[in-house]
């Protein structure tokens, strides 16, 4: 702390605001930043200072005691996926060892996922924060659970065979006039049975009235009148789909 008492604002022909500005370059030239604070006033105005600024640092001081005691998930939950940085994916085990997929949303189509999953296009959902009034937020997300898929990734080597399956979940969506949205590989998984499971319902809405993000990919190879913001339309899920059928 860069102190200097006087016995009043201004005595020895200065202002003291610019007296504390050069001492605080001083300082900075020779030893490194610190936060600058003028006080004005007298004794009790500084005693209120110094009692706040003694909270501040008891306040650091126990922040860095308990957080320094955390000790990291043994194992930590890995990472399944995570397409966007601030929707990470994890893969869980519950206390009866079922393994499960839990993510974290903005916005999630429950209802399209539990029509595809009735027709086994989609793993079983287990849990949507967002419909429950309760629920708790994670900075703004809502936490979606569903059952865990083994498999792979969709390729180009396995179009062929689950061609019907990408044909129809699309076709059981547009059924219901609802966008998919981002029908595209990472977000397809064709299980060990080789049936498609499509796990991605963050965009899907009705036709018409959903929208894309506004920072969409610009290598996701959408159908040419698809644009940040824009509104979403079956028609743009028929491009996807036939570039996936045609990869």
């Amino acid at each position: 702390m860069i102190r200097e008492d006087t016995n009043e604002i201004g005595e020895g022909g200065s202002d003291p605001r610019i007296e504390g500005a050069l001492s605080y370059r001083y300082y900075v030239q020779d030893k490194g930043p610190l936060t600058a604070v003028a006080l004005e006033g007298d004794e009790e105005v500084r005693a209120a200072a110094a009692r706040i600024f003694r909270a501040l640092s008891q306040g650091l001081r126990d922040l860095n005691t308990f957080y320094g005691s955390l000790k990291p998930a043994n194992p930590p939950l890995p990472i399944v996926s995570s397409r966007m940085f601030d929707r990470p994916v994890y893969e869980a085990v519950t206390l009866t060892r079922q393994r499960i997929v839990v993510k974290f949303v903005k916005q999630y189509n429950a209802e399209a996922h539990r029509i595809l999953a009735d027709e086994g296009l989609a793993p079983k959902l287990l849990y949507c924060g967002l419909e429950d009034l309760n629920g708790a937020r994670y900075g703004g997300l809502a936490m979606v659970v569903m059952e865990f898929v083994d498999g792979d990734s969709f390729s180009p080597q396995l179009k062929t065979a689950v061609a019907d399956d990408l044909k129809r979940a699309v076709e059981i969506l547009h059924g219901k006039d609802l966008v998919f949205g981002d029908l595209r590989e990472p977000n397809i998984v064709v299980d060990k049975e080789g049936k498609v499971k499509h796990f991605d319902f963050d965009w899907c809405a009705p036709d018409g009235k959903g929208r894309y993000t506004l920072d969409l990919n610009p290598h996701g190879g959408w159908a040419p009148d698809v644009e940040d913001g824009g509104v979403m339309r079956k028609s743009h899920d028929t491009v996807l789909l036939n570039k996936l059928l045609r990869c």
